[in-house]
């Protein structure tokens, strides 16, 4: 049966019906596809070359490319967190673990040898961040990184790791507390693109969709229960899109699970279109059209997101090219994916691109992060599911200029929208921040106020710290840098007199010998009439 939804649209990207067609127009001989047996269970005695040792990353020399101008957008939020100092070689993820708040974010590492993938974990809301795992090859390219947080039908969580490793999509999962763990094959077809998601509460399914790595291109799905750790009901979702689809997939609630690619096989543009299962991804129905490409544009960046609600409210995100540049635009449904309707563009001077979006597990409501050129920009906005289409105006959230190469990861922090996100100008390192925070450095000080208060900029930085202190009058002042210990390094201002106000001295990374400290963590501290603040920085080199 063929239903039309009539929908209203206006923008760049017109529409003019989402029709569900039959399962002919996705697998084009009118035969679903055979379902495949589960890919067996791994552990970790059972990989090899796989071994638990953590080896230091032995960097390539990438190349570093400005995409644009170093003028970037007004707005910011508070100083990024380093996460990984090494070189992050083709992308970030990371989840949350809805009982305990600890976030677990995963990066490979672009190692010459030993090539990784590795986890860090932090337990005070993005903050700082401890090392938790790493696996790795000693031959295999190990690459594009997933992460997700998920809980067996006993409430037990696990944190499952997901990775390329050359072709082959594997999966290894492991407690919080590391005290159980293994590895499992996603799927024996070669991958050459691929998704991940989960359900959040009890009993919760993995969902995963790629592209078997074929000139055709073909979309699959497959899931699988925590309870036993195998992948099954390995199915083709799409055959030959005519185009390289890049599919995303969202878990909702109540065996929602839809995915999203782009075709231009049953059209004569390229347009996006969604398939969707409401039975835990055991079937799927015919797909959909979203939207009417009438202009023909070049559409990348597919990304989809549903809040964990009964009825989902979901938005998928895609980018478009017109005449000179990228433009960012998005569909939402308030009905579980039953009818979807055009939202509007994002807006912006120049290229938006890259879009990632990432639903609240208990709040009905979305982080966006998206690139923004020229500029090098992650730019950040949110919107809730009460009001779907009112986003936020879009503020630009990182300290250092983005790759351009992979997308930032949207997500949450707590009840906070939080953004992970690789450099390329201090060697592709990893960063997190996440809105509201105030946890390492001072709020804005305002001079009408002269309150008291001191912070530095940039933070991490590399060479030379600018750091501002305010001053409620004239008051003798001493400012010194200590180490994680506590220990004086050096004594930037001693008991110097200021005027009420803002100032600024610089601290070079340098101790009171004049020699250059070791990159890590430390404190400056200001005494001022006896009142004293510090403030946290971090060097990286």
């Amino acid at each position: 049966m063929r239903v039309i939804l009539i929908l209203v649209f206006t923008g760049l990207l017109t529409v003019s019906a989402v029709a569900f067609e039959d399962v002919s127009a996705d697998c084009p001989n009118g035969v679903e596809a055979v379902q495949q047996p589960p890919a067996p269970i791994f552990t970790d005695s059972d990989v090899d070359p796989w071994t638990t040792v953590f080896e230091s990353p032995v960097v390539h020399n990438m190349a570093i490319r400005d995409e644009g101008s170093s003028v970037w957008p007004e707005g910011d939020w508070s100083n990024d967190v380093l996460v990984y100092g090494g070189e992050v070689g083709s992308g970030q993820d990371f989840d949350v673990d809805e009982d305990t708040g600890d976030i677990y974010a995963i990066c490979d590492t672009d190692h010459a040898t030993q090539d990784s993938a590795i986890v860090y974990r932090s337990q005070d809301g993005g903050a700082s961040w401890t090392f938790w795992r790493t696996s790795l090859s000693s031959s295999a390219t190990v690459n594009s990184p997933r992460i997700r947080v998920v809980k067996d039908s006993g409430g037990q969580s696990w944190v499952c790791m997901f990775f390329l490793i050359d072709k082959t999509l594997r999966m290894r999962y492991m407690t919080p507390d590391q005290s159980s763990s293994g590895w499992t094959t996603v799927t024996t077809n070669d991958v050459s693109y691929y998704d991940v998601d989960a359900e959040v509460g009890n009993n919760s399914w993995l969902y995963a969709t790629y592209v078997m790595d074929a000139s055709d291109d073909d979309i699959y799905g497959v899931r699988a229960s925590l309870d036993t750790k195998a992948w099954v009901d390995d199915t083709v979702l799409f055959v030959d899109p005519g185009i390289t689809p890049y599919p995303a997939i969202s878990a909702g609630t109540g065996g929602l699970v839809s995915v999203t690619f782009l075709d231009s096989r049953l059209t004569t543009n390229q347009e996006i279109r969604i398939k969707s299962s409401s039975s835990y991804g055991s079937t799927y129905t015919g797909s959909a059209q979203l939207g009417n490409n009438s202009g023909g544009y070049d559409l990348s960046g597919n990304t989809i997101a549903y809040t964990h609600a009964s009825p989902a409210i979901g938005w998928v995100f895609n980018a478009y090219y017109v005449v000179d540049n990228d433009n960012l635009g998005f569909y939402y449904t308030t009905n579980s994916g039953s009818s979807w309707t055009y939202g509007t563009t994002m807006g912006g001077v120049g290229d938006q691109n890259m879009p990632d979006i990432r639903a609240h597990k208990s709040l009905a409501a979305v982080t966006l992060a998206f690139n923004d050129d020229p500029g090098d920009s992650t730019m950040w906005a949110w919107a809730s599911g009460t009001t779907p289409t009112s986003f936020t105006a879009p503020e630009r959230m990182n300290e250092f200029q983005a790759t351009g190469f992979w997308p930032a990861t949207a997500g949450w922090s707590t009840n906070m929208s939080a953004v992970l996100y690789t450099n390329w100008n201090i060697d592709y390192r990893l960063f997190f921040d996440w809105f509201g925070n105030v946890s390492n450095e001072e709020d804005t000080f305002a001079s009408t106020n002269l309150a008291t208060g001191i912070s530095s900029y940039p933070n991490p930085f590399t060479d030379i710290a600018t750091i501002n202190f305010n001053v409620t009058g004239a008051t003798p002042v001493t400012i010194s840098i200590y180490d994680v210990s506590g220990r004086l390094v050096r004594a930037i201002v001693e008991n110097a007199v200021f005027s009420g106000g803002e100032h600024s001295v610089q601290w070079g990374g340098v101790n009171s010998n004049g020699e250059a400290v070791v990159p890590g963590v430390y404190f400056c501290r200001m005494n001022s009439g006896g009142s004293i603040h510090s403030s946290r920085m971090v060097m990286v080199r």
